[in-house]
């Protein structure tokens, strides 16, 4: 009986190796069956696809922005005269976020400060093109009146928050976008790095509205749900 009983043990260890054996010996990814990816790299990993399909540019969505064309654009930008510089009258906290990607940045304005404390190089890259990545120096009197308009609207506050939907595009970009309506200029002031896109939270937009009037000496355009300005021509125009 004891001797049964140690070959049954030793016939149990002997198919318990085995079978681990032949469980090692079997690959985990049978490299002579196809199988999908972890990666869809069909795409060549481009940031434009060949959808156009989408609502992209529907009257409400945040990037619709049918500015006008500049007929004689090189003429009139030599004859554009900008307004002085921007000169904070007050010390303020400006959160800033980029509606496409997400991306958060803080500014403090201050009075007493070099450049009123504002590293214009780190808004550089903030408005970039996010499509594509890429950075231009942005043309500081834009962001000077877009500095002036949200002092303007903080009211009895000390800081406020806006929502960038748009500064920097690259002419691919900006073609890639006439593609999905050709309410887009052709050219368009943010090639140029001399446009922004925004909207301020927390504010009635009117009110909003009103004092971009007030403070944008180039280019308006009020929409629905943002407000573009440039630093172009003396020109208005609504959605």
């Amino acid at each position: 009986m004891l001797s049964q009983n140690k070959i049954s043990r030793r016939i149990f260890t002997l198919g318990m190796a085995s079978a681990g054996i032949c469980d090692a010996a079997t690959p985990l990814i049978n490299l002579n069956k196809k199988h999908s990816s972890l990666v869809d790299l069909s795409s060549r990993g481009q940031l434009f696809g060949n959808d156009d399909s989408r609502p992209f540019l529907e009257k409400n969505s945040l990037y619709f922005d049918p500015e006008p064309e500049l007929i004689k654009y090189d003429a009139i930008e030599k004859d554009f005269t900008p307004s002085t510089n921007y000169k904070p009258k007050r010390d303020f906290e400006l959160t800033l976020t980029n509606a496409n990607t997400g991306e958060k940045i803080i500014k403090s304005v201050r009075v007493d400060k070099f450049n009123h404390g504002i590293n214009y190089t780190e808004l550089d890259y903030f408005l970039r093109d996010w499509r594509e990545n890429k950075i231009i120096r942005m043309n500081k009197q834009v962001v000077d009146i877009f500095l002036q308009i949200s002092e303007k609207a903080l009211g009895d506050n000390n800081a406020l928050a806006a929502q960038i939907t748009s500064g920097y595009r690259t002419n691919k970009t900006n073609s890639y976008l006439r593609k999905l309506s050709r309410n887009v200029a052709k050219n368009s002031l943010h090639i140029k790095g001399q446009a922004i896109d925004f909207t301020i939270d927390n504010i009635p937009y009117a009110k909003l509205k009103n004092i971009a009037k007030e403070h944008a000496f180039g280019g308006l355009g009020v929409y629905d749900n943002f407000i573009h300005i440039d630093s172009g021509p003396f020109r208005r125009w609504r959605s």
